[in-house]
């Protein structure tokens, strides 16, 4: 996966294998705000930041910049990660 380019909406377009995508794609589909599912992830089960980071398996730090919107890329497990703790 790599990113191509940032557009004037704050998106960015990326290129990745069919394989990527349908690996992304089966987890759940996928959320068009992260950020906004996980921070409802959090107030439905009455998770702390931290907890949510704990069971997500990254740190505080990163979940901070995911929920802010400042995190433009992210490894696939990541990803996966964050898609299997809030579905």
């Amino acid at each position: 996966m790599r990113k191509v380019v940032k557009t004037s909406s704050e998106n960015i377009l990326v290129e990745m294998t069919p394989q990527e995508w349908k690996q992304i794609d089966t987890l759940c589909g996928l959320p068009e705000n992260l950020a906004c599912v996980m921070v409802d992830c959090k107030r439905r089960h009455g998770l702390t930041q931290a907890d949510l980071a704990e069971r997500m398996g990254i740190s505080r730090t990163n979940l901070q910049q995911i929920e802010r919107g400042h995190v433009f890329n992210m490894r696939l497990r990541t990803y996966e990660r964050i898609i299997k703790t809030i579905s």
